[in-house]
């Protein structure tokens, strides 16, 4: 038997559901990379190198954002 999940407010805990754990926790390991490299770009050369580099980088954010579930039409209109 599970014990508290301490949001029960807010969450609730199906335990016959089963709950996808790679994909969301790989979103923030791999996004903090992003960031730090996304800085590094942005501070280097300002070339068009740069610019595909950065947009990929916010796209691979994007992509890795919807696998987790969280995206929405707005931001797909905006990527």
């Amino acid at each position: 038997e599970y014990g508290s999940h301490y949001d029960e407010a807010t969450t609730r805990v199906d335990p016959k559901a089963r709950y996808a754990v790679r994909v969301p926790t790989a979103h923030p390991v791999f996004e903090s990379h992003r960031v730090a490299v996304f800085r590094q770009v942005l501070c280097g050369p300002k070339d068009s190198d740069q610019l595909l580099l950065l947009g990929e980088l916010m796209r691979q954010s994007h992509e890795s954002y919807g696998r987790c579930k969280l995206g929405s039409p707005g931001t797909d209109r905006l990527v």
